[in-house]
């Protein structure tokens, strides 16, 4: 036991004690996060299969896959962003006809008490559901893109309350915008393809070992730029920025066929 050896062997030493225990609360906090192998697979078992052929086709039809879903999300936040807004516009409108005596007073209480609760929503949402999704997620993707491990950083929770939360936040009137959240949204949607999913599919299924084919860290990374580059083309509408942010500055691992995919 940690706790009795510390007793035993520092009890006539309370700062040695205290610097054993901060280092043992360290350890234990830090035991989540590992680093990823990016190492590339080349043997003569793995081409003898041939997968590397086999995977080009696939590679090229899951980053569409990605693109296309990555901009559905992106349309439906500003979708979203623009009904509430436009609601409550109208309830401020509808507060001023019906208090003639003080309409300015009407309309922002109406304004106020509706942005206070988009962003009450916003905010528990991430304190209590997906802490990952704080912030606009953009530092901790590249922390992942450089081989950083954060857990629970690109699970489907973390996506849903980010795009959630997103569309709060924005609707309510803060001084934010989607294009940080949009560059985190598309790293969950990539990560969500080069995942093992747990389905109730046989093991010898089609569907399964296509689904499990990119489960591994270098296939991860590479969908992960690319996701990252489809979350700033479609929060800026530029494509080419998008390939260019995430080669510059968000990749420090790069793969050439990822560009050109």
């Amino acid at each position: 036991n940690a706790r009795q050896i510390d007793v035993t062997h520092f009890q006539g030493d309370p700062q040695a004690l205290a610097k054993l225990r901060r280092e043992r609360d360290w350890k234990s906090s830090i035991a989540e996060f590992e680093s990823l192998d990016y190492e590339v697979i080349d043997n003569e078992s793995f081409r003898a299969t041939g997968r590397p052929v086999a995977l080009r086709g696939s590679r090229w039809c899951v980053t569409n896959l990605i693109g296309f879903v990555i901009g559905a999300l992106a349309f439906a936040i500003e979708h979203f962003v623009t009904v509430l807004t436009a609601l409550r516009l109208r309830w401020a409108h509808a507060a001023i006809v019906s208090a003639p005596s003080a309409p300015i007073l009407a309309a922002w209480a109406v304004l106020a008490s509706t942005a206070a609760a988009l962003a009450l929503v916003a905010s528990v949402l991430v304190v209590k559901v997906a802490p990952p999704a704080t912030g606009a997620g953009v530092a901790l993707v590249m922390a992942s893109l450089n081989g950083v491990h954060v857990p629970k950083l690109l699970s489907l929770r973390t996506a849903v309350v980010k795009v959630v939360g997103t569309v709060c936040s924005v609707a309510s009137g803060l001084p934010v915008g989607p294009e940080g959240p949009l560059v985190h949204v598309g790293a969950c949607v990539a990560s969500f393809f080069t995942r093992r999913h747990r389905w109730k599919v046989p093991e010898s299924g089609r569907i399964r070992a296509w689904l499990d084919t990119f489960f591994n860290d270098r296939d991860g990374r590479d969908f992960l730029s690319a996701g990252v580059a489809s979350g700033v083309a479609a929060a800026f509408g530029a494509p080419i920025g998008g390939v260019l942010f995430s080669l510059e500055e968000a990749s420090t691992h790069w793969s050439h066929d990822t560009t050109w995919r």
